[in-house]
């Protein structure tokens, strides 16, 4: 049989309980905040990146190993090397959007 002291022993038990999933619940909180400030700053910068080669992007020679279009590092020889005024010229094709692109070296 249940007494009255039973019933508050339960009662305290249950509002313990309560009070630590709600401190659970709040450092989830805060994590997920945290976790979202760290992508909005990664996207942003990632934003300003694009735009930064963007603006440069007028000639389809570049000298870095990146797509001009998407920034993806994933490419494909298309079959042509050169050698011009002192450059080795590759031409490369984005593995993730199939922008043709010239790779250049040297100089």
């Amino acid at each position: 049989m249940f007494t009255a002291a039973d019933g508050q022993r339960v009662r305290a038990k249950l509002a313990e309980q309560q009070r630590a999933a709600t401190g659970l619940c709040e450092r989830l909180v805060h994590l997920r905040e945290r976790l979202q400030a760290q992508i909005d700053r990664l996207s942003l910068a990632l934003d300003q990146r694009r735009q930064h080669h963007q603006r440069r992007a007028g000639s389809p020679e570049r000298n870095e190993r990146y797509c001009p279009r998407c920034l993806s590092t994933v490419f494909q020889p298309v079959g042509r090397i050169r050698a011009e005024n002192g450059f080795l010229k590759i031409d490369l094709r984005c593995g993730s959007c199939a922008k043709l692109y010239t790779f250049v070296r040297g100089g």
